[in-house]
């Protein structure tokens, strides 16, 4: 309910009628000026206050999602959840499913199992705590793993809370700034793309395993300085990576001790077709001056990028039409075997 307070001691409203003169003629009120159309509202991809959120999930096709998300596991209820809730309660749990079903395929190709859930309970599901996802558009974020007062009291136990954040586009470039995870808290990430780029920045604090994926192997991935002096490469393949990173208060096991995440660590996942991958220490590495001013090379890159998705949507454009063609030849060639040939008599009349 809006309630609206007025002065008492405030002049009373002007009124142009009684201030005319009763002897002259009045001349025309001037015209009150055009209101001006109201503000346009803000996309709900870019949040203008930094809130806690959980089980958030956006999805856009071709414009970008940016903003500050901090992510607290344990947060019963998103302040978001009214804004992006879906009126249809099936279509969105079959979106939050199929975010579950993808993270959990990403986690078992670079792990071989999912870190810290029991597969064999069907009840422990791998929840995603936030996931953002956009078709064509950029996805530029800065993210924290929080903790906003709900503690890490689970089931009774003190226990280091995992939270899951899932960052996905087909074409567009994913720059990440994960610049926090708090005491208690341990972090999930899986981010991929298909021909974009991506450069993620972790926290000082980070410690655990990275997997990569990419076409391009070892050329298509950049460590920055500080996060290449505490990153250990453990195996290595033609297309897959996987990096292990200790933290200065916690060094990591050997290459040769190393095996799935444990409890209580980070881990994350990075995977792109055909972009390039770039790591960094957030606070502490500088992103390369082409990719922040735009230069040579990221004109270039961008350029490589709109080649792929013309490429496969070309790609994609002639195999329908050639599947199209095929069925319509299959479907006329069954209905000319079907039908009785014309009788024709060997002799004349």
């Amino acid at each position: 309910m809006l309630t609206v307070v007025q002065r008492v001691d405030a002049p009373p409203p002007y009124d142009g009628t009684r201030a005319e003169s009763s002897g002259a003629p009045s001349a025309a009120a001037p015209s009150p000026p055009p209101l001006s159309p109201p503000p346009r509202p803000l996309p709900v991809f870019r949040p203008t206050t930094k809130q806690c959120v959980n089980y958030l999930s956006l999805f856009s096709r071709n414009d970008a999602i940016s903003g500050t998300y901090l992510v607290d596991p344990l947060l019963s209820a998103s302040p978001f959840e009214g804004i992006f809730a879906c009126r249809d309660k099936r279509k969105a749990h079959k979106r939050d499913r199929s975010i579950e079903r993808d993270h959990a395929r990403h986690l078992r190709d670079a792990f071989g199992t999912i870190p810290n859930v029991d597969e064999k309970d069907p009840a422990r599901r791998c929840e995603v705590n936030a996931a953002l996802r956009s078709r064509n558009g950029a996805i530029n974020i800065d993210l924290a793993i929080a903790d906003s007062g709900t503690g890490r009291i689970v089931n009774g136990q003190e226990t280091t809370v995992c939270g899951r954040v899932m960052l996905s586009s087909r074409h567009g470039r994913i720059n990440v700034n994960l610049f926090e995870v708090q005491l208690g808290r341990a972090v999930d990430l899986d981010v991929s793309t298909r021909s974009g780029s991506i450069t993620v920045f972790l926290p000082p604090t980070f410690n655990g395993a990275i997997a990569l994926h990419t076409r391009n192997g070892s050329r298509g991935v950049h460590f920055l300085p500080a996060f290449a002096e505490r990153a250990c490469v453990v195996r290595s393949s033609e297309r897959d990576l996987l990096v292990a990173v200790s933290s200065p208060e916690r060094p990591a096991n050997p290459p040769s001790q190393y095996g799935a995440p444990s409890a209580g660590t980070d881990y994350c996942v990075i995977r792109t077709r055909h972009g390039k991958i770039t790591i960094g220490l957030s606070g502490v590495d500088i992103a390369p001056v082409l990719m922040r001013t735009g230069g040579l090379m990221g004109q270039f890159e961008a350029l490589v990028e709109a080649g792929h998705k013309q490429l496969e949507t070309m790609i994609e454009a002639g195999t329908k039409a050639i599947e199209t063609a095929l069925i319509g030849r299959l479907e006329a060639g069954g209905v000319a075997s079907a039908r009785p040939a014309p009788y024709a008599p060997r002799g004349g009349l």
